[in-house]
């Protein structure tokens, strides 16, 4: 089950990349990905984002980058669902809790879980985007980060 999350209850969010594309987007490809970082740069200041996509990035580019702004987009090689989880393994434990996992995958919202993170749905952070789209466009934001 997942829980509202506010701005001083976690400080990691990992992404799937791929499933957050085809449902803002409708696809995967670089123009939407660019897209796609400049509003995560902008959203959620103070908190680390890992994007992780499936496949790879290209021959002659490196599997990490870091286009700024706490972002890192990360290319699994196969499926991001296996580097998701690895990278909450990663955290220690004591600090997973303070780990969200964006993705609307059952199965990884899961496997994201049982390893001791806390996961949120795509509708919570295409919200959470619109209102640093809104942010940087001189709207108000309401209540606040969610």
């Amino acid at each position: 089950m997942t829980r509202a999350t506010s701005a001083l209850d976690f400080d990691l969010l990992l992404v799937d990349g791929n499933n957050l594309l085809h449902r803002t987007h409708g696809a995967v490809g670089p123009g939407a990905q660019r897209a796609l970082f400049v509003q995560l740069r902008a959203a959620l200041p103070g908190v680390r984002k890992i994007v992780v996509f499936d496949g790879h990035r290209g021959a002659h580019e490196g599997p990490i980058e870091r286009p700024a702004g706490g972002l890192e987009v990360r290319y699994a090689g196969g499926a991001a669902d296996d580097a998701l989880v690895a990278l909450i393994g990663e955290v220690p434990w004591q600090r997973r809790g303070w780990t969200v996992l964006v993705t609307d995958d059952r199965s990884l919202a899961d496997r994201a879980r049982t390893a001791g993170a806390r996961t949120q749905r795509l509708d919570w952070l295409v919200e959470v985007l619109g209102r640093g789209s809104r942010r940087a466009a001189g709207g108000s934001l309401g209540g606040g980060r969610p």
